[in-house]
């Protein structure tokens, strides 16, 4: 299955009956379609800010599962227990192997209000989803460290962006005592948001990095720190170097790029591979500017090295904006 394409599913089904609801009460959703290629039932508990989806799917054939519903931004937990499944595809039609989810795979995904294609090799499986409102979401990072504030600022300024952790025992219990809350009516949404919030703690350990200190750091370190990002701002179209920056501040090599990313929190070159995106991102939105020219403004000599870039920083290519 490696790159494969639409017409490698054999089969697509079409979910309309996905609701998109926020009661002030837990409430529950069932759903179940068969046909001769095979069989999906779906339980879903819908809270105030997230929902629950508990998936029981039977399929003779690869198959694509086109879900209707009104679009919202929205972050979702996809977990798959064994099998392999796909997460959704964003609008894009070429699959790499990247982008499919093994059996004990979560997958992190916010996706800013598109509509979702999911894809499943014939199998057998029982995938399991949490779906939380952006917002609420982005107010759960709150306070949090350089990884998680990182994510809000994506979240806040609508960006793609997808993370794979190993699905562990714990995570999968919280899982299901979300959807097996023993409580109704609104001390029922209150207990299991609380374990939601133990669910999401617990995905994103994974990534969150220990806290920085700058306390080591002189004040003439700083200023030199400051001096290279105000650098960086203004000449974000040329392609520098570790050796270049050290040598045009003075600063060795390996303390440039310990001291920068211990005031910042990212690394020199993330911050400027950043820049450029960024500054490419409103070139392309607010200014019209086509992809190739674009390209050559950030420093790319290859729109398609560009495309790529700005790729994997919003998860859209550049010409679909």
């Amino acid at each position: 299955m490696d790159g494969a394409t639409v017409a490698d599913f054999q089969e697509r089904l079409t979910i309309s009956e996905i609701k998109s609801i926020h009661p002030e009460s837990p409430a529950r959703f069932n759903m179940h379609a068969a046909s001769e290629i095979g069989s999906l039932q779906v339980e879903q508990l819908f809270n105030r800010h997230f929902s629950v989806s508990k998936v029981d799917m039977h399929f003779k054939y690869n198959t694509l599962i086109d879900v209707k519903e009104v679009p919202t931004d929205k972050v979702g937990f996809y977990m798959l227990d064994h099998g392999r499944g796909g997460i959704p595809l964003f609008g894009e039609t070429h699959y790499s192997e990247s982008s499919y989810v093994s059996g004990g795979d979560c997958y992190i995904a916010f996706n800013p209000s598109l509509n979702e294609i999911h894809r499943f090799d014939a199998q057998t499986s029982k995938p399991f989803y949490i779906e939380v409102t952006a917002d609420y979401f982005a107010s759960l990072l709150e306070g949090g460290d350089n990884f998680t504030g990182s994510l809000r600022e994506k979240i806040y300024n609508r960006e793609f962006f997808g993370l794979k952790t190993v699905l562990k025992p714990a995570h999968s219990q919280l899982a299901a005592s979300i959807f097996n809350c023993p409580i109704e009516g609104p001390l029922g949404n209150l207990m299991i948001e609380g374990i939601l919030h133990q669910f999401v703690a617990l995905q994103l350990s994974t990534y969150v990095q220990p806290t920085f200190t700058t306390a080591c750091l002189s004040a003439r370190d700083r200023d030199t720190m400051h001096a290279v990002k105000d650098y960086l701002h203004q000449n974000f179209q040329k392609n520098h170097s570790l050796i270049e920056l050290s040598k045009q501040f003075g600063i060795n090599q390996n303390k440039l790029k310990k001291s920068f990313k211990e005031l910042f929190g990212v690394p020199v070159i993330e911050y400027l591979y950043n820049l450029k995106m960024e500054n490419a991102r409103t070139m392309l939105y607010d200014e019209g500017m086509y992809v190739s020219e674009v390209a050559s403004v950030v420093g790319y000599k290859n729109a398609n090295h560009f495309a790529t870039a700005f790729k994997r920083k919003f998860g859209v290519n550049p010409s679909k904006v």
